[in-house]
């Protein structure tokens, strides 16, 4: 999708981890290594827009880790997942985009790359995540290295 705001846009991505690694996409109009995300359309909320994002993206079915999500029994209000990082960054010198980063837990088999937007998709353990060959940006870096603690601590948390 396009940019929706002229100055500001909302978008999602989400960190998929699995067996110690986590999921990244070569984006195609970007020509960088991304985490699965999108914009969040006009009609939909941030967690309607990161479902839809991993369906399209990749095709795998996922569990939210790291975020809350109070159960309310109110007719007017919905409680969406917190996410687990905020950010604002420049897409160009006019417009900005304002992420809500979620980290997820893959629940299903491989990832199916979505051809039209990506060159490629594949799991990066924490050594390929520092290789200078990727050209990983620090924030996706730092992410990505968060998304695998996490995963890791809840796994240990599991054991008591």
């Amino acid at each position: 999708m396009s940019h929706i705001h002229e100055l500001i846009d909302w978008v999602v991505s989400v960190y998929i981890v699995k067996n110690g690694k986590v999921l990244l996409v070569r984006h195609k109009q970007l020509g960088m290594w991304l985490p699965i995300g999108g914009h969040v359309e006009l009609d939909e909320d941030p967690e309607q827009a990161l479902f839809r994002e991993v369906e399209e993206e990749c095709g795998l079915e996922i569990e939210l880790i790291g975020s809350a999500k109070p159960s309310l029994n109110d007719p007017i209000s919905k409680p969406l997942p917190t996410p687990a990082f905020i950010d604002i960054h420049k897409i160009s010198p006019k417009h900005r985009h304002i992420v809500l980063v979620y980290v997820a837990r893959s629940k299903s088999g491989d990832p199916k790359l979505a051809e039209k937007e990506h060159h490629d998709i594949r799991w990066f353990s924490r050594v390929d995540l520092r290789k200078k060959e990727f050209g990983l940006l620090p924030s996706i870096i730092f992410y990505a290295e968060n998304a695998l603690k996490m995963d890791e601590y809840i796994e240990k948390s599991k054991k008591f």
